[in-house]
Order: C-alpha cells, then sequence, then structure tokens
C-alpha cells in the first residue's frame, strides 16, 4: 500500500537526514583522522631534529621564564601554544615544512626566536634617516658627508645601498647633538672576513668625543659585534657569523652611559659604564675592505624612548616602531617581540585601556591581497598580546589595507612607512 504523500515526505526525510548526520560523523572522524595525522607528523619533524640523549623542554611560546630556564640549564625548547600543539615565534601552528620554527636550539635565540635577552626598542624621533633611494645609482648620498674611500650608491636586494670598495670614512651629521638616550639603526652586509666598521661621536675638533666605539667585525668570518674602548678593551663580544653572507640588523640603544648593542636578534654588548659622548656628528670608519665590497643599506639616528600611554591618550593613536613582518607574511619578525611586550606591560599598568590594532600596507600587489594581509597582521600582533595575558576582550584588531597612506608609495621610503601598525584607544 502506498503511503499517503505527507508520510512519505518526512519518511524521505528522515532517512536525509540521517544519511546526514551519518555523513558529518564520517566527515568529522576523517577530520580527526587528518588532524591526528597532521600532528603526529609535525610532532615526528620535530622529534628528528634533536640528537639522542637530548631532551627538549616544552615551554608556551610566551613563557619567557620557561625559555630562559631552559636556556640556561642547555636544554632545547619546544615552543607550544596552551593546548600543547606546536607553535612558531607568533603562536601559529606550524606544519611539517616549517617545523624548526617551533625550536629553540640551546644556547641560542631565546623566546620567539629572539634572544631572552633581545630588548630593542627604535627612538621614537628620527634624528637621521636614509635608505639611498633619494640620490641617483652611482653618486654619493648627499646626506651624508663624505670624508675619504671608494664609496657609491647601487641597486641592491630590491632597493638601493651604499656601496664600499675600499677603507674609508663618512660623517652622519645631526640636526642637534645626541640626547642622552638614542638608537641607531643600522642595515649591513659585510660579504667577506676581515673587514669591520666602527662608529663613534666625534667633536668639532674632529676627535672622538668619548673614549667609546661601537665596532661591528667580519673577522674570519665571525661577525662579531662590541664596544671598545681607545685603548683596546673589549668590553662584551659574541659571534655571528651570519654577517658575512646576508644583511643584519645592527642595533645600539644607548641611555646615558648604558649601551647596548645587538646584531641579528641576539644581544652582543651589554655595557652599563660606556663612554660615547655625545656630540651632533657621528663618524664612520671603514677598515680591511679587501677583495668584496661592503654594503649599507640603511641608517637611522632616532632620539630616546616615548611614553606610548602618554601619546595614546594626547593623541588617540599612536604609529608603533619597530613592529616588523616577513615579507608578503603575516609572520612576526623576531626583533618585533620587545616592542610587543613594551605594549602588553603598558596595558598590564593600566587596566582600563582598550587599544585596536590597525594593519596598513604599501600600494605593491592588489588590494584585495594587501587588504588581507593587513588584516592577518594585525590579529597576528593581537595573538602575541593575549599570548602574552592580556584580555583578548581589551584589544580589536582591523585591517586598512592600503587605503590610509601616511606618505608616497613613489619611493622605497614612503612605501616603508605606509607599511606600519597603528594603535588605537578605545
Amino acid at each position: 500500500m502506498a503511503l499517503p504523500l505527507v508520510a512519505s515526505a518526512l519518511v524521505l526525510s528522515s532517512c536525509a537526514a540521517t544519511v546526514d548526520r551519518m555523513a558529518d560523523a564520517a566527515g568529522r572522524a576523517v577530520d580527526r583522522q587528518v588532524d591526528y595525522r597532521t600532528d603526529r607528523a609535525v610532532r615526528s619533524a620535530i622529534d628528528g631534529m634533536f640528537d639522542a640523549g637530548e631532551n627538549a623542554v616544552r615551554c608556551v611560546f610566551t613563557d619567557q621564564a620557561c625559555i630562559e630556564r631552559a636556556q640556561r640549564d642547555g636544554a632545547p625548547v619546544v615552543m607550544t601554544d596552551a593546548r600543547g600543539t606546536p607553535v612558531d615565534r607568533s603562536g601559529t601552528p606550524v606544519t611539517t615544512a616549517n617545523a624548526e620554527d617551533a625550536v629553540v636550539r640551546a644556547g641560542g635565540p631565546g623566546v620567539s626566536g629572539v634572544d631572552a635577552n633581545y630588548d630593542f626598542v627604535p627612538g621614537e624621533r628620527a634624528l637621521f634617516e636614509e635608505d639611498f633611494s633619494r640620490d641617483n645609482v652611482g653618486d654619493f648620498p648627499r646626506r651624508l658627508t663624505f670624508r675619504e674611500g671608494s664609496m657609491e650608491i647601487v641597486s641592491y636586494a630590491g632597493g638601493r645601498a651604499l656601496q664600499a670598495k675600499t677603507d674609508g670614512e663618512f660623517d652622519v651629521v645631526l640636526p642637534e647633538t645626541a640626547p642622552e638616550t638614542f638608537t641607531v639603526e643600522i642595515d649591513y652586509f659585510g660579504n667577506e672576513d676581515y673587514n669591520d666598521f666602527r662608529f663613534f661621536f666625534v667633536g668639532p675638533d674632529g676627535e672622538r668625543a668619548g673614549t667609546n666605539a661601537i665596532v661591528v667585525d667580519n673577522y674570519a668570518g665571525t661577525g662579531v659585534g662590541r664596544l671598545v674602548r681607545e685603548d683596546g678593551v673589549v668590553e662584551a663580544v659574541q659571534d655571528d657569523r651570519r654577517i658575512q653572507t646576508q644583511t643584519l640588523p645592527i642595533r645600539v640603544m644607548a641611555d646615558g652611559a648604558y649601551v647596548k648593542v645587538f646584531v641579528g636578534e641576539e644581544r652582543v654588548a651589554n655595557v652599563p659604564n660606556a663612554d660615547l659622548g655625545r656630540s651632533d656628528r657621528l663618524r664612520f670608519e671603514l677598515t680591511d675592505v679587501r677583495q668584496k665590497p661592503i654594503y649599507f643599506a640603511s641608517i637611522r639616528v632616532a632620539a630616546g624612548g616615548r611614553d606610548l600611554y602618554g601619546a595614546l591618550q594626547a593623541e588617540g593613536r599612536v604609529v608603533t616602531e619597530g613592529i616588523f613582518f616577513d615579507t608578503a607574511s603575516a609572520t612576526l619578525q623576531p626583533e618585533s617581540f620587545a616592542v610587543v611586550q613594551e605594549i602588553a606591560a603598558m596595558m598590564e599598568e593600566h587596566p582600563d585601556l582598550r587599544i585596536r590594532i590597525e594593519g596598513h600596507t604599501d600600494n605593491t600587489g592588489d588590494a584585495a591581497s594587501n587588504q588581507s594581509l593587513s588584516e592577518r597582521r594585525a590579529a597576528a600582533v593581537r595573538t602575541m598580546l593575549t599570548g602574552l595575558g592580556i584580555a583578548a576582550s581589551r584589544l580589536e584588531s582591523a585591517g586598512m589595507g592600503q587605503t590610509q597612506p601616511v606618505a608616497s608609495n613613489d619611493t622605497e621610503a614612503g612605501r616603508a612607512q605606509n607599511r606600519r601598525v597603528e594603535l588605537v584607544r578605545l
């Protein structure tokens, strides 16, 4: 006997729902199986990075104390999120292709891929900035003062750089005497063994303003960053051989007599009683430039720190200095961690403060891709802040893409200014 039409529909609907539930359950089972296999493959890839008998310590990626303890004990670290999933320095789960990003080697960089002592924060007020984009290739930069040597601007890594083929000297002239608190940022490629450069303040008579100089030495490929006295006493020293094969950021942070020097993601000098002196002229000496040239991709000198909270209260928004991402990616570069920590500390000190994190890009590429990239970058900063203990309810993130430039996109310097992260008080 045929079932009534309504009953038939109910039976069919019930059967379809049962089939859908079975399909959903099967799909979830497949998803769980895929997740399990993926997780197992990642863990296996990480395990394969360690020698027999080498025991890694698992630390949540924002737990600096855990990572520092492991570093002191000489143990490697596997960074995880709160659920135990291996993650990279920004808290993003790793895959088998980049599993090494979850590992911090014993004696190597610390939290989030950075030396646990990396605390460089760029100065707020720029006194001098040069990326060599404003002058012609083949010329000597007009904003530097030439003293001696063979130096010229060349095309370099998609931009421009100052190339030195011989020993030489040039001066960076500031609009005022450097303050007690200042920073110096240099992107430098040493290119071969034995060359080095040093910089120091000089007075009107051309003599050093203090008894110390900052030295970046590629002697025998070691890439040493150090602070030395006139009598040759080395205050601090550390090796970084990468300086012979790639452009590395050299950073100096001075607060009175306290001076710190950073090469790459590591602090290489920490001197509480340095005598750099102060003046309005910073002299660069290039020595032992032999068969291969050396390159300066950028130089920036800036006046000391700022009151981040005060700026937010006064202006309602601030542009952060020192938050950087991998090219065309939302992965935070290691040196960004100190700045994010500074933001977290401000929010801990002011528990009623709420902020929106805004990501901005230049106009390279298409607008839709830039919009997505800016959203992901803002979200990455928010994720790191929540990992540092800031409640998610106090944080918003938004991407502005290329819609709000603060400088012309016609030059690399302008595009660099447009690639930024801003904090907005809510």
